[in-house]
C-alpha cells in the first residue's frame, strides 16, 4: 500500500512534485513492482492529479479515498482498513501489508528485500529505523513549571559512548498483520520489532529542506538505486 493524498502542508504537492526528475510518487510505485503485480499494488489517494501522475508509469489505482479519511487529521489506521475493504470487495484478502510511504525515496530494493525477510508470524507490526542523533539522556530538553529547561530523562552516565541506543522510525517500510489492525490501534500494539537502515538512505520528505537534500543526492549520484 502506497498512501498519496493530494494536501501537504509542508511541501505543497510533494507526492507529484518531480525528485530529479521524476515525480515523487513514481520511487514507490517502481519499487513495490519489484516484488508485486499491479494487482497487488494499492495507491490509496483522494488526488486526480496523483492518479494522473501514476497513469504516466501504466499504474491506475483501484478506487478513489474519500475526502474524509485525506484530512490533516485522517488516521493512517482508518486509511489502510478502508483500503482493505475495497480489495475485500473484489474477493482479495491478505494476511499482512507492505506500506511504502512516497516521502521515503531514497530506501532501495535490497533493504526492501532485508526487510521482508525479517517478518515473522508472531509480529503485529515490523517498522524500518535508524539509530537516533538525540537522545532524551544526553540533548533532548523540556522545560519546566518554571521556565527552565532539563534533560527529557535523568541518568548517571560519564560519556556519550555508555548512552542507550535510541531508534528513530524512518517512514520507509512498515509491515503491519492485518488482523492486529482490526483488533486495536497502531500507537497500542505490543508486538512491535525493529529493522535497522543507513542514515543516508532514511531521509523522509518533511520539508524543503528534506526535498531539496533528496534531489541532490540522487542528481549527484551520493544515492544510487537499485530498482
Amino acid at each position: 500500500m502506497i498512501p498519496a493524498r493530494g494536501g501537504s502542508k509542508g511541501v505543497p504537492r510533494k507526492n507529484i512534485k518531480t525528485l530529479n526528475q521524476i515525480p515523487l510518487i513514481h520511487y514507490s510505485i517502481r519499487l513495490a513492482r519489484t516484488h508485486f503485480s499491479d494487482d497487488q499494488i494499492c495507491v490509496t489517494t483522494d488526488d486526480k492529479d496523483i492518479i494522473e501522475a501514476c497513469e504516466l508509469i501504466d499504474y491506475k489505482p483501484q478506487f478513489v479515498r474519500p475526502d474524509h479519511l485525506a484530512a490533516d487529521t485522517s488516521g493512517m489506521r482508518d486509511v489502510i482498513l478502508h483500503a482493505i475493504e475495497e480489495y475485500q470487495n473484489e474477493e482479495k484478502k491478505y494476511e499482512g501489508l507492505l506500506l511504502l510511504q512516497p516521502t521515503s525515496p531514497l530506501r532501495l530494493q535490497s533493504q526492501m528485500n532485508g526487510f521482508l525477510s525479517h517478518i515473522d508470524d508472531d509480529m503485529d507490526m515490523l517498522i524500518s529505523v535508524n539509530k537516533s542523533k538525540v537522545n532524551p539522556y544526553f540533548n533532548l530538553y523540556t522545560e519546566n513549571e518554571s521556565g527552565y529547561i532539563q534533560k527529557c530523562m535523568q541518568g548517571n552516565f560519564q560519556y556519550r559512548q555508555a548512552l542507550p541506543d535510541y531508534w528513530q522510525i524512518n517512514g520507509a517500510f512498515y509491515y503491519f498483520k492485518i488482523e492486529a489492525l482490526y483488533r486495536e490501534s497502531i500507537s497500542s500494539l505490543k508486538k512491535v520489532k525493529k529493522y535497522v537502515m543507513s542514515e543516508i538512505n532514511s531521509v523522509d520528505i518533511d520539508s524543503p529542506l528534506d526535498f531539496f537534500i533528496c534531489d541532490k543526492l540522487l542528481a549527484e549520484g551520493k544515492v544510487e538505486l537499485d530498482y
